[in-house]
């Protein structure tokens, strides 16, 4: 719609948006997806393993963080019984200075400004959430980005954590205002792969599972916590599967476990993904392929039509 329209009620409607407050602004503008997954090391996954211990501790769940923030704003702001990481990123842009004060007063409401709003969040109220070390180590590992302000130094999550049922937690790129090129981006968690994730049956307890196209794994990471054996993923981005690295170690802290397999090859060529993951037969194929017609990044592009 906003390619159709003309450019002057583009600008007009950007000027809308940001005509803020000039701290606030600062706040709510910062692009923020620096986020480059490392190679999986030991330190790089206790940096990991201390955020998602510090989502657990701090109740990071569906139902509580949609509490936090109706209770921040003063009443609903979101009217979908599940919003997608869109959603909640564009909610940077609505709440007040006040209601992003308000959130900043305990651990889950900082973690969800931070991490799931998009929003830089005080120094100071990220160490209370995360601890003193967290904070410094997921600085270094570019989990948090820095920002300079002038109220005191504040920190960006360069990552959206997206809680999808219950307790469940996803991290994938942010839905806008990337860094990175849109063919390297990780697809935030939009409103069919919640859907396919809320509709598709459960696997059988002890099931082989096989994800392909799988993104950031939210699809795996979903069957993981309802009692699949293993699940292997499969994506020909780099990027992509070290999300889901990153995403299998959240549920593996949180007791959810099983075993994982990372494949980096086309989901086309089935005889391929058969070899690599041991020749036996998968119970479960989930698949959310690219679908958009002419869509440019890698997680959109499904071709002219959207069927290639």
């Amino acid at each position: 719609q906003r390619a159709r329209a003309p450019a002057s009620a583009v600008e007009a409607e950007c000027r809308r948006a940001f005509e803020l407050d000039a701290s606030l602004a600062r706040r709510r503008a910062t692009r923020l997806s620096r986020f480059r997954p490392p190679p999986w090391d030991r330190p790089w996954a206790r940096a990991v393993e201390r955020l998602w211990d510090s989502l657990k501790a701090a109740n990071y769940g569906r139902d509580a963080v949609r509490r936090r923030v109706n209770a921040a704003a003063g009443g609903t702001v979101l009217h979908r019984s599940y919003p997608s990481g869109r959603d909640w990123h564009e909610l940077r842009l609505s709440l007040t200075a006040a209601a992003l004060d308000d959130l900043e007063t305990d651990a889950l409401g900082t973690l969800v400004a931070c991490f799931l709003v998009g929003v830089a969040v005080a120094e100071a109220a990220l160490a209370r959430a995360l601890g003193q070390d967290s904070t410094a180590q997921l600085r270094r590992a570019g989990v948090l980005v820095d920002v300079d302000v002038k109220d005191g130094r504040r920190c960006c999550g360069a990552l959206q954590l997206f809680p999808v049922l219950d307790d469940d937690v996803i991290a994938t790129d942010w839905s806008s205002e990337t860094l990175l090129d849109a063919n390297d981006a990780v697809m935030s968690v939009g409103t069919e792969s919640l859907e396919l994730a809320l509709l598709a049956p459960p696997p059988k307890r002890g099931a082989r599972v096989l994800d392909l196209c799988c993104g950031s794994g939210v699809q795996g990471v979903v069957a993981l916590c309802r009692g699949a054996a293993s699940v292997t993923f499969v994506d020909t981005s780099r990027r992509a599967l070290a999300f889901c690295r990153v995403n299998v170690l959240g549920c593996e802290r949180r007791g959810r476990l099983g075993d994982s397999r990372f494949l980096r090859c086309d989901a086309r060529h089935a005889r391929d993904v058969a070899l690599r993951a041991g020749g036996r037969a998968f119970d479960v194929v989930l698949a959310n392929p690219p679908f958009v017609a002419g869509g440019s990044s890698r997680f959109a592009a499904g071709g002219g039509d959207g069927w290639r």
